[in-house]
C-alpha cells in the first residue's frame, strides 16, 4: 500500500531534498512497538512530495485508529532534520483486515 505525503517546514517553505539521505519513517504498531520504514520514495524533488509502500503484512501490525501521526528523519547536508504528519492517515478493520488511508 502506498501512503503520500508532502514535506513542508514549520514556516511553511518546501525543504531541498535533493541531497537528503537516511530517510526513515516511523509508525506506530499496536503492539505498543514502532515500524521502522526506510522505503521511501520522492516523486517530486521540487515540491518535497514522496511515498512510503507499506505491505500488508505491515498495515496488519499497524495500531488502529483515525488521524493518526507519523513522524519521519532525514539528513541533509550533514545535520538531521525531522518531521511530523500530524492527522496524515486512518488504519481501519473490516472484515478482519487492517486497510490504511491517506488524509
Amino acid at each position: 500500500m502506498r501512503l503520500k505525503f508532502k514535506l513542508t517546514t514549520k514556516f511553511g517553505t518546501i525543504p531541498d531534498l535533493r541531497r537528503a539521505t537516511d530517510l526513515v519513517v516511523y509508525f506506530e504498531r499496536s503492539d505498543g512497538d514502532i515500524l521502522e520504514k526506510r522505503s521511501v520514495n520522492i516523486l517530486d524533488v521540487d515540491n518535497a512530495i514522496g511515498e512510503i509502500l507499506l505491505s500488508d503484512f505491515e498495515v496488519q501490525g499497524l495500531r488502529l485508529g483515525k488521524g493518526l501521526t507519523f513522524l519521519m528523519e532525514y539528513v541533509s547536508d550533514g545535520r538531521k532534520f525531522k518531521a511530523r504528519f500530524p492527522s496524515a492517515y486512518t488504519v481501519e478493520e473490516k472484515e478482519g483486515r487492517k486497510l490504511i488511508y491517506e488524509h
